[in-house]
């Protein structure tokens, strides 16, 4: 397979941000910042984005409530964001994602010109917890590269708002470009090496991400592929047993499947299975659903020892038993290197899996992914 690399790619595509009616904005038209600055884009208050906007007050305005969504948050509030002042400086410019605990929005701080996101959290109590986790957890990073700046937090009509750094190329959007062909090795490297020192630092402050996946992993240097870890809504402290919702179905591990007790290891399970998407350009294990998924990982990897099993559920145990291996990495990811498989084998194990500073002195690593 011809792959294009890292740069072909941002040299010629054309990424949409949101809705289709939404601006198109080139890749070459993004900051390249150093990797201790910010991302965060300027605009001139007079520029011509800002043409129409004199004349919106800046106050709030309590949107339309008549119409209930399960959610928590609806299609009608959604569009009355579009053009409010929060907090009396925080313009709403256009919707750029949503996801399962909030919408993100594009907005422009008034007074400094510069623009943010805000993640505007549904009215659920899951979804308010997200955003409690989120801003509690950049906070407690801050001094780190490999993660986003928070700014602050507010309410605005019982909904928590986080107003955070602008992060908007995911790696999911970059893998979109290539039509999911995945990427060169060397760039797989690349992006891999720093996801490995962002869980280092996250062991060491007893954080797991329990969210790893493309849509949350965000390129801010598209000169020299320096990316940012987002997205700490489902994040929890390496104590005890984790409860709620924790990664998404392709990146979970076998452990959360099964119900036992979980910890920071689960994100690197989670890296195995996004090392090995970015490499094929399609999810390593696309379970239908929480059976399903555990059925994709014997059949990947076999089923795991008794003494493992002792205390799953029986429905599952049998589940187990009657699944058979019928692949192997080997095969799967043929084509990419010994040392490659290796690494991504160490990341999908049941017991004794790797961890981030075992990851930075594995050979595919130390070698500078060859």
């Amino acid at each position: 397979m011809n792959r294009k690399t890292l740069s072909e790619i941002l040299r010629e595509s054309t990424v949409v941000y949101g809705s289709p009616q939404m601006r198109k904005s080139t890749i070459s038209e993004l900051v390249t910042p150093k990797r201790r600055e910010s991302m965060i884009c300027e605009m001139p208050l007079n520029s011509p984005l800002d043409k129409g906007l004199k004349n919106i007050q800046l106050h709030h305005k309590k949107p339309n409530s008549s119409v209930v969504c399960p959610f928590g948050i609806n299609t009608l509030e959604k569009n009355i964001l579009l053009g409010q002042v929060l907090e009396g400086r925080y313009l709403v410019l256009e919707k750029i994602a949503e996801g399962g605990f909030c919408t993100v929005f594009k907005v422009v701080d008034l007074k400094s010109s510069k623009h943010f996101a805000l993640k505007f959290m549904k009215g659920t109590k899951l979804a308010s917890k997200a955003g409690d986790n989120e801003v509690e957890f950049l906070r407690k990073l801050s001094d780190s590269d490999y993660f986003p700046d928070v700014l602050c937090s507010f309410f605005y009509d019982k909904h928590k708002c986080i107003i955070i750094e602008l992060l908007e190329m995911s790696l999911y959007q970059l893998l979109e470009s290539t039509d999911f062909n995945g990427f060169p090795l060397q760039n797989i490297w690349t992006i891999t090496k720093q996801l490995l020192q962002a869980l280092c630092v996250l062991s060491s402050t007893n954080i797991a991400h329990s969210d790893i996946k493309p849509e949350n992993i965000f390129l801010i240097d598209l000169e020299n592929y320096l990316i940012k870890l987002g997205d700490f809504g489902c994040s929890f402290e390496d104590e005890g047993h984790a409860k709620g919702y924790l990664q998404s179905r392709y990146y979970r591990a076998p452990e959360v499947l099964f119900g036992l007790k979980c910890d920071k290891k689960i994100d690197m399970w989670s890296l195995g299975c996004l090392c090995a998407e970015l490499f094929l350009g399609y999810p390593l294990l696309q379970g239908k659903d929480h059976r399903n998924q555990i059925v994709k990982i014997v059949e990947l990897i076999g089923p795991p020892d008794q003494r493992y099993l002792f205390n799953v559920k029986d429905d599952l145990c049998e589940l187990v038993y009657r699944t058979k291996r019928v692949k192997n990495l080997e095969n799967v990811l043929q084509g990419s290197s010994r040392l490659f498989i290796d690494f991504v084998s160490s990341c999908l194990r049941y017991r004794n899996r790797m961890t981030p500073e075992n990851g930075l002195m594995h050979p595919w690593i130390t070698s500078c992914g060859e």
